[in-house]
């Protein structure tokens, strides 16, 4: 019997050896372009955000499409992050990674190479953080999973009722960012202080829209479920309820030919700065004159930042 117990060992130990991640990186022919890169490996902690969509369908299709499910994918970060690591010669960089391909960042797989880590802020990182004191949090993937709904649908996992997701605050890891002093994000620094914080207005209320129905298959239907496509600038329509114009003209009394006109821009409709997001950001304010055959006869241009 003993020894049986020591082939079993002995046969597990070589099991264990031979199923162990190799040491070599990635071949360097297949390290770039970061976005086909890798996909054999799997993440043994977090799941796919595909596994959600059996229960969470329109939740999957509008995080799929808007900026959180394309924070790694879309071909803006591609082309930036790949023009910074080769100016810098790095072959990633973490501090990047971290809002961008944050399961990357916990598994310590800085290459991102599987698919999941490619899922950039992906459904359940988002809803397993747990918020200490201030702005700290944890990653706690497993069974539970957290929201701002009480009571709430437990079917495929137990939900955690937990009021954070309610607030501002779990933005800010992402939406706050300074660099050698310096700030390159500050949208919830800027809607810190600001009126619709005074007002209770948290950033769900305008980018997590509501509408009537239900959260997954098989629960009740409220009158308060927030979509999360997540709209921002790359948005016309959101930006012009944030967006207040007025212009006046009046003709110059003493030169009939001249006439004086005044616009006026206001920030009527958002909580925080605009333009948000990266300092190079910019507004563009366009202003024509045209005659009545739709001729364009002044034009002018001022940037806003």
């Amino acid at each position: 019997m003993k020894g049986k117990w020591m082939v079993l060992f002995a046969v597990s130990i070589w099991f264990m050896k031979a199923s162990e991640a190799p040491k070599t990186d990635l071949p360097e022919k297949v390290k770039y372009p970061h976005h086909i890169r890798g996909g054999a490996l799997k993440s043994t902690l977090y799941q796919p955000s595909d596994t959600c969509h059996g229960c969470h369908q329109r939740f999957f299709e509008e995080w799929n499409a808007d900026a959180h499910g394309m924070s790694w994918r879309g071909k803006f970060f591609q082309h930036f992050y790949r023009q910074y690591l080769s100016q810098m010669g790095k072959e990633y960089d973490v501090e990047c990674l971290k809002c961008h391909a944050p399961i990357a960042v916990e598994e310590k797989k800085f290459l991102v190479d599987a698919d999941i880590y490619r899922e950039g802020v992906n459904c359940d990182f988002c809803h397993t953080m747990d918020f200490k004191e201030g702005l700290t949090w944890v990653s706690a993937p497993g069974q539970w999973k957290r929201g701002p709904r009480y009571p709430s649908f437990e079917g495929a996992h137990i939900m955690f009722y937990d009021t954070t997701y309610s607030s501002s605050v779990i933005c800010a890891p992402c939406h706050e960012w300074e660099k050698n002093g310096v700030p390159i994000l500050d949208e919830y620094s800027s809607w810190t202080g600001s009126k619709a914080q005074a007002e209770g207005k948290q950033c769900q209320a305008c980018h997590m829209p509501t509408f009537k129905g239900a959260s997954a298959g098989g629960a009740f239907d409220r009158p308060d479920i927030r979509a999360h496509n997540f709209p921002g600038f790359s948005d016309m329509d959101f930006l012009k309820n944030a967006l207040e114009l007025s212009l006046e003209a009046k003709r110059d009394v003493e030169n009939p030919n001249k006439v004086r006109i005044t616009v006026k821009l206001k920030n009527s409709g958002s909580g925080h700065f605009l333009p948000a997001g990266f300092s190079w950001k910019e507004l563009t304010l366009v202003i024509r004159l045209r005659d009545l055959k739709e001729n364009v006869y002044w034009d002018r241009k001022e940037v806003l930042r």
